[in-house]
């Protein structure tokens, strides 16, 4: 039997959305469309959350621009917050305050900071202190603190993310993208992969309403029959990066405890490209590569957060209650640090991004919720930008909640096999390729996977560089998101979907033992498959 449809009940219709019964209708995956609001789950949802406090600053950063066009400059300035500093100690009269920068080392074991021994004293002006835009420091320590009897006391320290240019940073990647614009030659698009962990595509209706109205009043496309293939963030993002299943990463990551460099990311390939790369995430101990594993040993990006996540996490950082960057959470220090990337980077090559925010939602289901307006504005801000405006932007998720009461219920099982995804094209990739915006759209109707997500990003690599052929796993298991060969009859088995986690031609019952339960449960299937034999579509 091709369909097993299991619990369907009268009563269970209830728990659908009134805008119709299914989200996708295929021969292969139908899955009901269920009310993201419904009674029965009302209570794990609360409205009066309250958004993570940081004290204030004692020291905050301020980016500021001169001049226009390619005489514009970026001055990155500390400045000393007086009332802050003496409302904290009242010894403040003696202190004073330094700025440290921090260097990325790597051995065999975990990238490393090291600290300048040289720590820059921040005046107390309306200056403060500047750091000149042809620095090439990524990271910075503040330290402040008093000397009593030659002993200095430091009450109070955080960490900064600096984004140095990448005509500084990458003189190499930078020039070649400056030449090819001398012959012009048309620059490919960007790459931005902004996550978030642990939100299902029905969590994000109730937690981002104002963010989901501006992606669809902005060309933002949903997949909506988007599915994990894997049980947590790992084996779902490696699949999306590497096009390899749990079982297959053995081969380029044996054991926990050995680097993950060996395995075949696909931002090396846009790296061999020129692209500019950035890993970012906002969390050391809940990262996609450093949950129970070891990581990297070396920034295997351009651009890439980690190691300041590692710093503050070893460091006691006075009076932060565990936040950084000038009193910002680490959800708002991510969304500041891609922001700051995407200005410098515009305009000089194109950018492969991938950002992943954990800190807000693993621990919280309602945790989203106040960041609603700020992931509004963060989006418009990206495709508002110079590298927004030529970017295929994927905002997505890896699944649901994973645990707790609400993971029980049959909303909670349902949605974690099914994450939000929304895939942008740009206005200049749907001119020259109008065949990819119609493919997205129908593929948006189609069971997908993170194995497409990779297959997509394959696709595009190889119209860069046909010499980029795809893995042979991709047409295996994955299918570009633009191109409309994605079957219609495409089942979990097909798409490489474990069982456990597929949540097509399952339908919500509540009353199992309904006698109108048990009767379309064998009828519903019969009619279904009598219809594809009439069709030929077994």
């Amino acid at each position: 039997m091709l369909f097993q449809e299991r619990t369907f009940s009268k009563a269970g219709r209830y728990f659908y959305n009134q805008s119709g019964v299914l989200l996708i209708n295929t021969s292969g995956c139908r899955i009901p469309d269920l009310d993201p609001f419904h009674a029965s789950v009302s209570k794990f949802f609360q409205t009066n959350v309250s958004i993570q406090s940081c004290s204030p600053p004692i020291v905050s950063l301020q980016e500021e621009y001169d001049g226009y066009g390619i005489h514009r400059r970026r001055r990155r300035n500390f400045h000393l917050n007086a009332t802050t500093l003496i409302n904290s100690q009242w010894w403040w009269i003696w202190t004073t305050c330094c700025v440290r920068k921090i260097k990325i080392n790597s051995d065999q074991v975990d990238i490393k900071m090291d600290s300048d021994p040289t720590c820059t004293e921040i005046p107390l002006d309306l200056n403060g202190l500047s750091i000149d835009e042809n620095d090439e420091t990524q990271f910075v320590r503040v330290e402040c603190g008093a000397t009593f009897f030659g002993v200095r006391i430091n009450f109070y320290n955080d960490s900064f993310a600096l984004v140095p240019s990448p005509r500084v940073l990458l003189p190499v990647k930078s020039k070649f993208w400056a030449d090819q614009k001398n012959q012009s030659y048309h620059q490919p698009p960007s790459v931005l992969i902004i996550g978030i962990d642990s939100i299902s595509r029905l969590n994000m209706i109730r937690s981002l309403p104002k963010t989901k109205a501006f992606l669809e009043s902005n060309d933002f496309i949903e997949m909506r029959g988007h599915m994990k293939i894997g049980l947590n963030t790992f084996p779902n993002m490696m699949a999306a990066l590497t096009g390899m299943t749990e079982t297959e990463v053995v081969s380029c990551w044996p054991t926990s405890t050995a680097k993950l460099v060996n395995c075949p990311f696909v931002w090396t390939n846009f790296s061999r490209l020129n692209y500019i790369t950035a890993m970012v995430e906002d969390s050391s101990d809940f990262g996609t590569f450093n949950f129970l594993k070891t990581g990297f040993i070396a920034s295997p990006t351009d651009y890439y957060l980690h190691p300041l996540l590692i710093t503050e996490r070893q460091t006691t950082s006075g009076g932060s209650d565990n936040c950084l960057g000038g009193g910002l959470t680490t959800t708002r220090l991510l969304l500041r640090y891609i922001s700051a990337i995407v200005d410098p980077v515009g305009g000089v090559a194109p950018l492969f991004l991938l950002s992943w925010f954990t800190s807000v939602v693993h621990d919280d289901l309602n945790g989203l919720k106040l960041y609603d307006s700020k992931f509004h504005s963060f989006l418009d801000n990206i495709i508002s930008s110079r590298v927004g405006r030529d970017a295929i932007i994927f905002f997505i998720s890896n699944h649901g909640n994973s645990f707790g009461p609400f993971r029980q219920t049959f909303h909670g099982q349902y949605e974690d096999s099914l994450p939000f995804f929304f895939l942008r094209l740009p206005v200049s990739l749907k001119a020259r390729f109008p065949e990819w915006h119609s493919s997205v759209e129908t593929n948006s109707a189609r069971l997908t996977t993170p194995f497409d997500i990779y297959a997509s990003l394959a696709h595009l690599l190889n119209m860069i560089d046909p010499s980029l052929a795809s893995s042979p796993r991709t047409a295996r298991r994955g299918h570009s998101f633009f191109k409309s060969d994605t079957p219609e009859n495409r089942t979990c088995e097909s798409a490489s979907i474990p069982g456990e986690f597929c949540v097509c031609n399952i339908f919500p019952d509540s009353s199992a033992s309904s006698h109108l339960a048990d009767k379309l449960g064998h009828l519903v299937p019969e009619k279904i498959n009598a219809h594809l034999a009439e069709n030929s579509l077994r």
